[in-house]
């Protein structure tokens, strides 16, 4: 089907949790899948891949987490014409800037090129830890998958 590219920050464990979970489901739709946390990836290595899944929490008032920012910054700096991709991440909607992060990735990608292949999801702790919320995280990654076929 494709090669995937999953890049996902998270500190607590939540986002890596999603990220991990997208990438069943996309391999369990025959998807080339590579997940990796944001530290151990440069904007260059996108280029090996047909898709880009980018996962981030948002922190402080709607801020990506600091670990993301060299990382988002990079890709600033590349084309992704031609690339194909989402957004996910977790958050909590007691804040005003709820998930703001998936908000500034998904902007800064288009800008670079990147085709939005489905809308971003958005986790919502405040709901429940992720694994109380697998079936709308899987849900999504399916429709993501046929997206993307």
């Amino acid at each position: 089907m494709g090669t995937v590219l999953i890049v996902y920050g998270s500190s607590m464990g939540n986002t890596e949790s999603v990220a991990e979970t997208i990438q069943d489901v996309l391999e369990n739709a025959d998807f080339d899948v590579t997940a990796q946390n944001v530290n151990e990836t440069s904007a260059e290595d996108v280029k090996n891949y047909d898709y880009l899944l980018v996962g981030c929490s948002t922190w402080g008032d709607g801020e990506l987490w600091d670990d993301f920012v060299p990382f988002h910054d990079e890709l600033s700096t590349i084309s992704l014409q031609g690339k194909k991709g989402a957004v996910f991440g977790c958050g909590d909607s007691n804040y005003p800037q709820f998930c703001n992060a998936v908000d500034i990735i998904e902007r800064t990608l288009t800008r670079s090129g990147m085709e939005t292949a489905i809308k971003s999801l958005k986790i919502d702790i405040v709901k429940g830890d992720v694994d109380e919320q697998i079936d709308t995280i899987e849900e999504w990654a399916q429709k993501l998958a046929d997206s993307l076929q």
